[in-house]
């Protein structure tokens, strides 16, 4: 894999003269290894061949019990690495070695799916490969629930079509729902339904608000039904602007009460240029139109699982408005 130059977006032309294959293939602040970049040796030359290389390296931070893993209570504050290079920082700090090896769990970086998708989207931009992140909710990660989740859209040049891969998945998955098995690196839409798709299921009444949630246990209204199909459909249309936020992250409207008949009109016109085929231009247009409401700013309101209470974040790197 060869590496692809960085592409500063807000210096260059206005949106609808980018082309989106370029966009996708160069690094975003967050996803640019920086200095780490010299660790990017000797990876698969296919693109999905790189999801195990990324597996490898993280210890999920709600799929496993990490005290019996031997991991320490705060090392949960892993979570909150927000950009790869500290990512990979932090991966080497545990465990030198060169990163296409796998690590034994006690010695990966504790990790959410942002963190998989993230570095994944790391490597492929490395590679020149067109890639981004997509956030929407999965139906096959707890039997009879559509959870918050975050996979990648790898542009298959072949067939000319993005593939969605679940970074975090073994190469075939069979859902314990319904024992249909499928693909890890095409996932089909009615398996990860991304946030636009499942507000606009909810507002024509063909699905449950409720039945979209962070977890069924969870009892925090900000974690299921509308307010947090609207944090996804906001956080999708980030990301599909290269701003990879953590999944608990909280700006613009997304930080309001009730939605208004107005926020819930806009969301529309989000769920709109989010799906199904992302119209690239009106994507980036709407983001960038919208500041006080969608664009990120630089400060977000954090409700990270390694924290007691939510905290303000000041971000750097060329993130925020």
């Amino acid at each position: 894999m060869t590496a692809a130059p960085r592409d500063d977006v807000a210096a260059g032309a206005g949106p609808a003269a980018i082309d989106e294959l370029a966009y996708y293939a160069a690094q975003s602040p967050v996803t640019d290894p920086g200095p780490q970049a010299a660790r990017l040796v000797d990876l698969p030359a296919d693109p999905l061949a790189v999801r195990a290389v990324v597996r490898g390296l993280f210890t999920h931070f709600r799929s496993t019990d990490l005290a019996a893993l031997g991991i320490p209570a705060g090392r949960l504050a892993e979570v909150d690495l927000r950009y790869s290079e500290a990512m990979l920082r932090r991966i080497v700090e545990l465990d030198d070695r060169p990163i296409v090896e796998e690590r034994p769990p006690n010695r990966r970086m504790v990790g959410s799916c942002r963190d998989y998708a993230v570095l994944y989207l790391t490597l492929l931009r490395h590679a020149g490969v067109p890639a981004r992140a997509r956030a929407g909710f999965a139906s096959y990660i707890i039997p009879g629930c559509t959870i918050d989740h975050e996979l990648v859209e790898v542009w298959d040049a072949g067939q000319r079509r993005w593939r969605r891969v679940d970074v975090e998945l073994p190469d075939v998955h069979i859902d314990e729902t319904d024992g249909v098995s499928f693909s890890s690196s095409d996932v089909p839409p009615d398996r990860f339904i991304v946030a636009g798709d499942a507000w606009l299921r909810c507002r024509s009444g063909l699905a449950d608000p409720m039945s979209f949630v962070v977890d069924p246990d969870f009892e925090d209204g900000l974690t299921k039904g509308w307010p947090f199909l609207r944090h996804n459909l906001v956080d999708d249309l980030a990301g599909l602007n290269k701003v990879e936020m953590l999944r608990w992250d909280y700006w613009g409207m997304t930080r309001r009460g009730e939605i208004s008949a107005a926020d819930a009109a806009l969301l529309d016109r989000v769920a709109a240029v989010t799906t199904p085929e992302v119209p690239f231009a009106e994507a980036r247009r709407l983001y960038a139109g919208e500041p006080e409401l969608l664009t990120v700013p630089r400060r977000v309101l954090s409700y990270s699982p390694s924290a007691p209470t939510p905290v303000e974040v000041e971000l750097v790197g060329g993130l925020g408005g």
